[in-house]
Formats: C-alpha cells, sequence, structure tokens
C-alpha cells in the first residue's frame, strides 16, 4: 500500500506528534508498504529529519489554539487554514503522477476537516484512494452524570457535525473512513453523528523487550512517573498534591518520583500552575523542566516502575492516552483514573491501579496500593504484554482499516 500521512502538526518537539509519526512510518515500512509523509512548512530540520516529513503545509493550527486570539479571528483561522491546505494539496495531488492507496490525517480538527470536505466535493482527491480522518481529540461535550455526548453549541461543534454528515454517503461506500482511538469515542461520535465512526487502536512501538517474567524487586529506589508535558486535564495539580501527601505518611518509602514539567499551565480558574516549592526542593522528586531529547523518553520509561496517570475524567471519559498505551505495550504498571476510557483500557491490556477521579487522597491510597503490590502488577503486565503490542501495533491498524473499507465494498 502507498501512505501519504498529512499532519501540520509536524513542526517542533511539542506534543507526541513526530513520535507517533516516526514510529508508524517505521512500521509501515517493514511491512512493505510506501509512505511519504507530509508536515508543517516551518518545521524544525531535527523533526524532517527524525520523521522523513516534507515541509510543505499551512502552518500548524495547533499551535495557535490558546493563543488568546478573539472569536472572530479564531472563526476565519478555520476558513484560512482549510483555503490554504486546499491549495497545497490539490496543487500535490495534481504533480503526483500515481495516486496514494491512503490520504491518512492523524488528527483532525474543524480546519482539517473543511479541507478535506472541500477537496473531496470538489474532484481533487483521487478517486480510487481512501481518505483515513482520525480524531485524537474529543470533539463533543461529555456528560458525566448521564454518559451521553453532544457536539458543543457555537460555530465550530455546528461546522464539524454539518461536515461529518457530508461524508456519511463517501463513509458508508468506505471512501472515507472516520479513525478513533477508544471503544467509547467510537460509540459517542456514531451516536452524536449519525456516521459510522471506526476503532482503529493507535500503533504504538515498544521500546523495552518482551520478557518471559516480570523482574524482581531490589533494594534500589523504585521510580514513580509521569511523562508528557504538564496539564490541567491530566490532573497535574492534583498529583503534586497526591506526592506531597504519600511522601509526608510515608517518608521511609523507597519511591522516587518524577514529573515531566517543561512549562506552567492555567487551571479552571486562570491560574498558573508550576511546580510545587516543596516538592522541587525535596531529593526524592524529580522535574523534568524541559522537552525530552531524541531516545531520552525511552530511556526514562526503562527505568520507570510506575506510570502516574490521575487523568480528569471530564477531560479523558472517551479519549485515550498515548502514555497510558506506551505504559502498557512496555509492560509498565500504572496508576490511572478510573470510568476513563485510558483506565478501561488498562483494566483489559494492562497491569493498573485505579484511583477516584479528582481525589487527592484517593490517588495517594493507589501510589501506596502499587509500592504493596508492585510484584503482582509487575507479573501481570508482562503476561499481558505480547497481546497488548499485537493489538495496538501498525499491523493491527491496518488490517481493520482495510476490513472497514472491504465491507464498505470500496477497494483503493
Amino acid at each position: 500500500m502507498n501512505w501519504w500521512i498529512v499532519e501540520d502538526a509536524l513542526k517542533d518537539r511539542w506534543g507526541h506528534w513526530f513520535e507517533y509519526v516516526r514510529g508508524f512510518r517505521s512500521d509501515l515500512l517493514e511491512l512493505g508498504d510506501q509512505v511519504r509523509v507530509l508536515g508543517d512548512r516551518t518545521a524544525e530540520p531535527e523533526i524532517i529529519a527524525l520523521t522523513g516529513a516534507e515541509p510543505v503545509l499551512p502552518e500548524s493550527i495547533w499551535h495557535r489554539l490558546n493563543d488568546g486570539s478573539s472569536t472572530l479571528k479564531r472563526v476565519l483561522r478555520i476558513v484560512s487554514h482549510a483555503r490554504g491546505t486546499c491549495r497545497t494539496m490539490a496543487r500535490i495531488f495534481a504533480e503526483e503522477p500515481s495516486a496514494p492507496d491512503v490520504v491518512y490525517v492523524p488528527t483532525v480538527l474543524p480546519h482539517h476537516m473543511l479541507a478535506w470536505v472541500w477537496l473531496m466535493k470538489r474532484g481533487r482527491l483521487p478517486s480510487n484512494c481512501c481518505l483515513l480522518l482520525y480524531f485524537v481529540g474529543t470533539p463533543l461535550v461529555w456528560n458525566q452524570s448521564t454518559g451521553s455526548a453532544s457536539f458543543p453549541r457555537g460555530l465550530q461543534g455546528t461546522l464539524l457535525f454539518l461536515l461529518l454528515r457530508s461524508v456519511a454517503r463517501e463513509v458508508a461506500r468506505g471512501r472515507v473512513v472516520l479513525g478513533v482511538e477508544t471503544l467509547e469515542m467510537r460509540d459517542a461520535l456514531t451516536r452524536a453523528s449519525g456516521v459510522l465512526f471506526t476503532y482503529l487502536p493507535q500503533p504504538v512501538q515498544p521500546t523495552i523487550p518482551v520478557r518471559s517474567d516480570a523482574s524482581p524487586l531490589t533494594c534500589e529506589p523504585l521510580l514513580f512517573a509521569c511523562y508528557g508535558p504538564a496539564r490541567h486535564e491530566k490532573g497535574s495539580d492534583l498529583l503534586q498534591q497526591a506526592i506531597k501527601r504519600y511522601l509526608a505518611k510515608a517518608p521511609a518509602s523507597n519511591v522516587e518520583f518524577t514529573i515531566h514539567w517543561p512549562n506552567s499551565f492555567l487551571d479552571t480558574w486562570g491560574r498558573s500552575v508550576k511546580p510545587d516549592l516543596q516538592l522541587e526542593s525535596d531529593r526524592r522528586v524529580t522535574f523534568i523542566r524541559r522537552y525530552l531529547a531524541p531516545g531520552e523518553y525511552a530511556d526514562w520509561l526503562a527505568r520507570t516502575d510506575v506510570l502516574l496517570l490521575p487523568y480528569r475524567c471530564s477531560s479523558y471519559g472517551l479519549r485515550g492516552s498515548r502514555v497510558a498505551l506506551e505504559a502498557m505495550v512496555n509492560g509498565i504498571p500504572l496508576i490511572v483514573t478510573e470510568q476513563t476510557a485510558p483506565g478501561r483500557q488498562a483494566v483489559q491490556y494492562g497491569a493498573a491501579v485505579l484511583c477516584i477521579d479528582e481525589n487527592v487522597e484517593d490517588i495517594c491510597r493507589a501510589i501506596s496500593t502499587a509500592v504493596d503490590n508492585l510484584v503482582g502488577l509487575r507479573r501481570l503486565a508482562a503476561e499481558r504484554m505480547k497481546v497488548v503490542r499485537e493489538h495496538f501495533s501498525a499491523r493491527k491498524f491496518r488490517s481493520l482499516l482495510l476490513e472497514q473499507c472491504d465491507n464498505a465494498g470500496f477497494v483503493a
């Protein structure tokens, strides 16, 4: 198969995009496929080298979402970004003699959706290729108490709903596949839009060899860690409080903590949340205050005993977590919030200790539970690792995509 991966967020080291595209591209090449990657026209040379991307797309919209712009400017950006993407891709399609089998857009916002609907409806998209639009974020408002979800009020929510409805016929034919990374998001988006969404488990490359048995505990300190930039939706503020409480309750504990915190973030009241001064001065706590260099994340994972992911249900009730998947495919136990999509995946595929949503005391309790039961958690994680790696692989992703296209009667 000939894949074109089109991702304007391939610009710098912010987020998980470059890691994901680099790994997915490598796996597809190993399967014998051809892969072309298109990224932000201002992409850093290091990102181009790591992903093989061609810097041709309009400037990343992801990097401008929270810059404080007015409502009018944000609305105009949807049209301007879509227009720029249309012009760029129409030119590339016209210049390329061989059409791709799959055009894959890994992270979709209304800005991207509008562009691809235009391209398809105007006949600029090659007729014999499948368009895969993948939704990683949650474009829905989730009601935690009822479990229902709906498109947000306002222009963007309405626009996305109308755009999805406009491709219903192409989705039914298999010409367009709307992909998501969790079963919860698949079901919620299908119900809210009336258009079929497809579960395609996000491929994750393992960085730790498969172990036949869990490694025993040693006298060395245990490392409990949270990687990926600190965010409110990730519960980073709650995690700090829980770690302080745990260290106060168990001063003789053999646990050290590492938290990735390259930038401060805002809470729901608009206040800046920074590393806790008391934790910063504690020798048992390390804050990583920068983005990780190539290969450094894998080194940290190899040293980590437990991943700390106290995500807020309000943000992760439907959406998945790449960090949680990276823990599972590498056989690392994790602490994760119950009633979240990552929590349900962790129970099914990994070794997890669940904690209550936004409950500092229960996060502290979960840390103690993980310490006391670490040998059993390691054993369970090791037992499940082979199955996990098969499920969250490029091969599985590819086979499910082809199955969906075939079932709908479309052959690329």
